[in-house]
């Protein structure tokens, strides 16, 4: 198949792409594709034109294992691993249910808290979740998101101040 998608402004056409699945995530729908040897990942309301080709595909469990896996609509050919504690006043959320993609409880600390551990495909799929429940969940690593993080919360405290 072959699709125009609008990111912006603008719009691209991709040429040759693969379709394995349609994912609801969080109420938006999202065709997920093979481009060549990447999987990607394209928001439904955003294709502007689509081209079903005269061509077949040869068909890959390990793609559709991947999908199925995945937690979210983030992927990347490197996943990041991420380290967060969690502190004992909001623990048992994160113990009831996964509120951050992949999520992993690897160790429950005498005082109440916990570390956790994921893997995402990209920052965005942690950012937001810390965010939403600073100061309670602190980012352990990669050191680089923890900047990334900071350096957001600085421009936002910058901006207000204005």
């Amino acid at each position: 198949m072959a699709i125009d998608y609008r990111k912006g402004e603008q719009s691209k056409h991709y040429a040759s792409l693969d379709p394995y699945k349609l994912i609801n995530h969080k109420g938006i729908w999202y065709l997920a594709v093979v481009d060549g040897v990447k999987v990607k990942v394209f928001s439904v309301s955003k294709i502007g034109r689509i081209e079903v080709l005269d061509t077949e595909f040869a068909w890959s469990g390990d793609v559709d294992a991947r999908l199925a896996a995945e937690d979210g609509i983030w992927f990347s050919e490197q996943p990041i691993t991420v380290r967060l504690w969690v502190s004992p006043e909001v623990a048992g959320y994160f113990k009831r249910r996964k509120l951050i993609a992949n999520q992993v409880i690897e160790e429950e600390r005498p005082d109440g808290s916990l570390l956790l551990a994921t893997r995402v495909g990209h920052a965005q799929q942690v950012l937001p979740i810390v965010r939403y429940w600073m100061p309670h969940l602190h980012i352990l690593e990669p050191a680089l998101l923890l900047s990334e993080l900071k350096a957001g919360i600085e421009g936002y405290l910058s901006a207000i101040r204005q």
